[in-house]
């Protein structure tokens, strides 16, 4: 394959041939973890059984979490583009990452940027504005992060003293600033991002300041999950088992006592399609490996989420945006499959938006018009349709009518009267969900 020229043509039959023999396990997968075998029982007012009865039933929503970043919330220049920047997203996605990146939201010391009537500020949308729109539509939001220690004009501070030394007190006093006010209120918190990108230039940090992050975010967020989340070049590609780095350090923080209650795995796939086509096909996020990372890091029983995702539809290739969609369609068939993962995040919506030089890459679901591309509908098809359970059932003699569905949230209507129902989780793939509704009429 030509290293400045790539065809989709041939590009894609190696990437299936790469797929085909993960093909079975990740059916498998997807019908032994994702759904559920379920016994919906009808009885009238008496507590008799209700034989014959026809039940119209409509998944409405999702107990696995899909998602990406909300940083373009309320961020384009006319409200037609803001509306339809969220109709799109809302079709799609249930969760969300919340930024709180220390320098956008206290960009000067002590002066927060939290309030819904805060300066506006490039992909940097106040707190309480994204949480509003959360509770508006039933995201679930995720923080990110309290502390990420790069140079990349992310965090930390400009404002903090020069002297690392002299930060603890500083970054204490930042968490509580952000726990007094969303403690409770958040799925969970990327507690410290990205240990290992301290290469940025980075000051030296205060020994061990990593488990004393955690440690603060233990005592601030008792109620809150609290993540580790690192790059991908340390998740995919430094991969050596149980001498992995990302391995080490997860091992390292819960040696100190620290609370880890997920894990974070960053999917940038940086570069364009013609740059990356052998890091997909034989390295680090060919299928086969993905699956045998996922599986190791499933050893530590933490919900594994993958955090950021970019896969570029640019590059020297024909058909771009197409490989994008198979790309994007085919590892999140992977990733759904597997029982230890909780979340799936796209990072940037749409494209035009992105960090830097990183929108060179064209790595969003929707052009930079928020019209839909390829991937987009690929992933509109799995998560609306492909993985969403609508039948119509008939209730037996003893009252009860059986399906196998997608966990998550049910319409079940019965003539009149329509009753929301749940397919949780379930602990055991093989166990069965028994649900009993006492009919009004």
């Amino acid at each position: 394959m030509a290293k400045t020229k790539l065809e989709a043509a041939q590009f894609l039959d190696e990437w299936r041939e790469r797929m085909a023999p993960h093909e079975a396990r990740i059916e498998t997968g997807i019908r032994e973890h994702r759904q559920s075998d379920v016994e919906l029982k009808l009885t009238d007012g008496a507590g008799r059984p209700v034989a014959g009865a026809t039940v119209e039933l409509t998944q409405r929503s999702h107990a696995f979490s899909f998602g990406a970043n909300s940083f373009m919330l309320g961020g384009y220049d006319s409200d037609a583009e803001n509306n339809t920047w969220v109709e799109r997203y809302t079709q799609l996605f249930n969760h969300t990452v919340v930024g709180f990146f220390w320098p956008a939201y206290e960009p000067e010391r002590g002066k927060l940027r939290f309030d819904a009537d805060s300066e506006p500020m490039y992909r940097r949308p106040p707190v309480d504005t994204v949480l509003d729109w959360c509770a508006a539509h039933g995201l679930t939001p995720k923080g990110h992060n309290l502390f990420w220690a790069t140079n990349r004009g992310l965090t930390p501070p400009k404002w903090l003293p020069s002297d690392p030394e002299q930060w603890k007190p500083h970054i204490r006093r930042h968490f509580e600033d952000i726990a007094d006010r969303y403690a409770g209120r958040l799925d969970g918190w990327d507690v410290v991002n990205e240990f290992f990108q301290r290469g940025y230039g980075t000051p030296t940090l205060p020994r061990d300041y990593g488990a004393w992050c955690y440690q603060q975010a233990d005592e601030l967020f008792p109620n809150d999950r609290l993540f580790v989340n690192e790059a991908q070049g340390y998740v995919w590609g430094q991969f050596k088992h149980e001498d992995s780095p990302y391995h080490l350090l997860i091992e390292n923080l819960k040696y100190k006592g620290c609370r880890v209650d997920g894990i974070g795995m960053q999917h940038h796939v940086w570069g364009q399609l013609h740059e990356v086509a052998r890091n997909l096909l034989e390295l680090e996020y060919r299928p086969g490996h993905e699956l045998t990372v996922l599986d190791h890091y499933a050893g530590f029983g933490l919900p594994i989420h993958i955090s950021e995702i970019t896969i570029a539809s640019a590059g020297e290739i024909d058909r771009g945006q197409d490989v994008q969609a198979e790309l994007a369609r085919d590892f999140y068939r992977l990733w759904f499959s597997h029982p230890a993962v909780e979340a799936i995040v796209w990072w940037n919506l749409a494209d035009g938006h992105a960090f830097g030089d990183e929108a060179r890459f064209e790595g969003g679901l929707l052009r930079p018009d928020l019209s839909p591309k390829p991937a987009y509908d690929a992933l509109d098809r799995l998560i609306n349709h492909d993985w969403r359970t609508q039948r119509t059932l008939t209730t037996d003699a003893a009252g009860v009518a059986r399906f196998r569905g997608f966990h998550g949230a049910y319409d079940a209507t019965v003539g009149a009267e329509t009753h929301a129902i749940r397919v949780p989780p379930g602990t055991i793939p093989a166990e069965t969900t028994r649900i009993e509704l006492a009919l009004k009429g």
